[in-house]
């Protein structure tokens, strides 16, 4: 009788919160590693360009919208949230499929072959691209079908955006040999 009431208890608590939560749009960041929060180098390098006022426009190949939903891209998209709340971080999400003329005049040529849930950024004519598979890296396996399947996935998009955000901002364009 106890451990129902403590159970109704909690619901009770729980749920009025998390609606109120919900609808201020406030979100705490529970995971181990602190998956969803940004690094101290990162908000450390995006204060510096807000007080710099430099803005970087970063161009995502997929609307927002359809990633809210999606388990797996989940945090991607917290992230893309956390830094979208800094100036310097000009998100421009769309859908090259509904926006060809944006993704045209972004890629004259298709010189930079971009594809769906690509990054562009650019600063002052530097542009770099981000191809989103360098957002994760799978660690898979084989079963004994020879069906391959994924052991690990490992969250690399924080030091990816942050350095495609040095790159443009300092001028820096690696060479290739």
């Amino acid at each position: 009788a106890i451990a129902w009431a403590l159970a109704a208890l909690i619901l009770a608590v729980t749920i009025p919160l998390n609606l109120i939560f919900s609808r201020l749009n406030i979100n705490f960041d529970m995971t181990p590693n602190s998956l969803y929060t940004l690094t101290k180098t990162t908000t450390d390098y995006l204060d510096s360009l807000e007080r710099q006022n430099i803005k970087v426009d970063v161009y995502f190949l997929m609307p927002m919208e359809e990633m809210e939903g999606e388990l797996e891209l989940l945090a991607l998209y917290r992230t893309l949230l956390a830094y979208d709340e800094y100036e310097c971080f000009n998100l421009i999400d769309f859908d090259p499929d509904t926006e060809p003329q944006l993704l045209k005049d972004l890629n004259p040529n298709n010189v930079y072959n971009l594809t769906e849930r690509d990054f562009m950024f650019s600063y002052n004519g530097m542009v770099k691209r981000m191809p989103a598979r360098l957002m994760y890296t799978y660690q898979t396996a084989t079963d004994e079908r020879g069906n391959e399947y994924v052991v690990n996935a490992t969250f690399n998009a924080e030091n990816y955006l942050t350095g495609a955000m040095k790159s443009v901002v300092d001028g820096v364009q690696p060479t290739v040999y």
